[in-house]
């Protein structure tokens, strides 16, 4: 070839790579929009990078996508929004959403659902209809605020208030008069709640222990804490330390572990002078592991798909997993599952993992759809291969009917993890009615 030609050829080359190094994520909830409407161009590129622009923009294009799968009407575009919503719903926010809004006269159910739009999630309320319920209308400028601290301020406007639990967090009305149970701050994706439980049923026992909880935004996913956790500042209304002795640079934690879709800490504190003592300032840092990106593995994933029935093992994989399920053996009337975990230790948490298939992420089902629960986990050892063997029986809790033999698996799996190190700092820490 001719070395005019050739030069040619690379230039254009090097133009179409700039072009597609071109298409960015969409900075706002205008741009996004923007971005599905180009999903039915005429132009077959407009379509492809729209696409590409809705894959980068990631947890904060899910809204408006799946509200275009249910109402388009045009079959083509449906089917692209559908293409990008299977990778979008993988993509899991490790940084917070930052909320920019300027809204006059909102009320809350459009003020929360703009910022569920930005966020890719709503966030529950009970009950359910209880935004819609309310009158008052508010004047709304956010500009790049975190996403907790915009929910927390869009409370104080609509008198309304966050309880976290086992159900993870939602709205619920203010009772007038009553003083929350956690005081709260924001952290980057987590909402910290502190209080102060009793260490016994005497109201006049001063003994304290700091309850610290940690919760994700609905588009981020923390599967599990750290069990030791760094108290640096505890000081009561007298201007007193109440840190606990520590030897290692940690604080002693009676007891931790998952708590809905967040993370607890208690630790106990140094005696109190009385009971009416509260803490004024309690800073310190705890480490969880957050999901950058979730796999959602299925057997059988199609109609005729191998079945947990069927001839075994199963080999299953996603991300830095693999997966191999070898044996369903009967035991009386629960079933044991032998799987075989392969992991990346530097992709993957092996510890989230493991959570993954005990906080209820990994779900079995008979035939006719009736869950099982689990009722013991196994391991063989801490990783990152090993053996495991979950035995999942026959509550009635969750099914009204005993379930059959375990034949279909659907697991929400980590496919990619990362180690964050919170910072938190909480004001007028008080102890629970």
């Amino acid at each position: 070839m001719p070395g005019g030609r050739l030069f040619l050829l690379l230039l254009l080359i090097l133009v179409a790579t700039a072009a597609r190094a071109a298409v960015r994520a969409p900075q706002s909830p205008q741009e996004i929009e923007d971005a599905i409407t180009r999903l039915s161009a005429d132009e077959w590129r407009d379509r492809r990078d729209a696409m590409e622009s809705l894959i980068a923009a990631g947890p904060a294009a899910e809204f408006r996508l799946a509200r275009l799968v249910d109402e388009t009407p045009i079959p083509e575009a449906r089917i692209r929004a559908q293409r990008v919503l299977r990778q979008v719903r993988q993509v899991r926010r490790t940084e917070p959403a930052l909320i920019t809004l300027d809204l006059h006269d909102a009320d809350a159910a459009s003020a929360f659902g703009r910022i569920a739009e930005i966020e890719g999630a709503e966030l529950s309320s009970d009950p359910s209809d209880l935004l819609r319920s309310l009158n008052n209308k508010v004047l709304i400028s956010f500009d790049h605020v975190p996403y907790w601290r915009a929910v927390l301020d869009l409370c104080d406007r609509f008198g309304l208030e966050l309880r976290c639990g086992e159900e993870g967090v939602r709205l619920v009305r203010k009772t007038p008069g009553a003083t929350p149970d956690f005081t709260y701050g924001t952290s980057g994706t987590l909402l910290i709640c502190g209080k102060l439980a009793r260490w016994s049923d005497n109201p006049r026992d001063p003994g304290r222990t700091l309850r610290i909880e940690a919760y994700p935004e609905p588009r981020a996913d923390l599967f599990r804490g750290d069990p030791a956790i760094l108290l640096s500042r505890a000081i009561d209304q007298h201007e007193q330390s109440l840190l606990p002795p520590a030897e290692t640079g940690t604080s002693p934690v009676s007891s931790s572990g998952s708590r809905g879709t967040g993370y607890q800490w208690n630790i106990p504190l140094r005696p109190m002078a009385s009971a009416g003592t509260e803490l004024s300032e309690v800073r310190g840092t705890v480490r969880v592991v957050l999901a950058e990106r979730i796999s959602t593995i299925e057997t059988p994933d199609r109609p005729g798909g191998k079945a947990l029935t069927g001839s075994l093992p199963i080999n299953l994989s996603g991300g830095g997993v693999a997966a191999s399920i070898q044996r369903i053996i009967p035991v009386n009337t629960s079933w044991d599952m032998d799987l075989q975990l392969d992991t990346d230790p530097a992709e993957v948490d092996w510890d989230a993992l493991l959570a993954s298939m005990q906080s209820g992420r990994m779900k079995v089902s008979d035939i006719d759809g009736h869950e099982l629960s689990v009722e013991s986990f196994w391991r063989a050892g801490a990783g990152p291969s090993n053996d495991v063997r979950i035995r999942f029986g026959t509550s009635r809790e969750k099914s009204p009917q005993r379930p059959g033999p375990p034949y279909k698996l659907v697991w929400q799996m980590p496919a990619k993890t990362v180690s964050v190190v919170v910072p938190f700092e909480l004001s007028n820490v008080r102890a629970t009615p």
